[in-house]
């Protein structure tokens, strides 16, 4: 018996929004330490390493003067993931 895997665990996209709806640009989102960039369009896609597929990940947002975000997601739904980041409060 051969055993390939099906790849529903590999990917994980979707966008990155402000509180004011405007999507962001230049946004680290990591799920551990693989991370990409958001574009201008406040897209991201991030493609999980083999060995580091698992049913539940930890998705994390991170751009200066915006308050990190944190979340969990489930890669096997093909969910677009939603991220809102709020201003950090001075």
């Amino acid at each position: 018996m051969i055993v390939e895997h099906d790849n529903s665990l590999c990917c994980v996209n979707g966008s990155v929004r402000d509180e004011n709806s405007n999507f962001l640009e230049g946004v680290k989102v990591s799920i551990g330490d693989v991370f990409t960039m958001t574009d201008e369009n406040g897209r991201f896609a991030i493609k999980i390493p083999t060995e580091k597929r698992k049913e539940e990940q930890t998705i994390t947002a991170y751009k200066e003067s915006y308050a990190i975000f944190e979340d969990q997601v489930w890669p096997a739904t093909k969910a677009e993931v939603k991220i809102i980041l709020r201003k950090k409060q001075p």
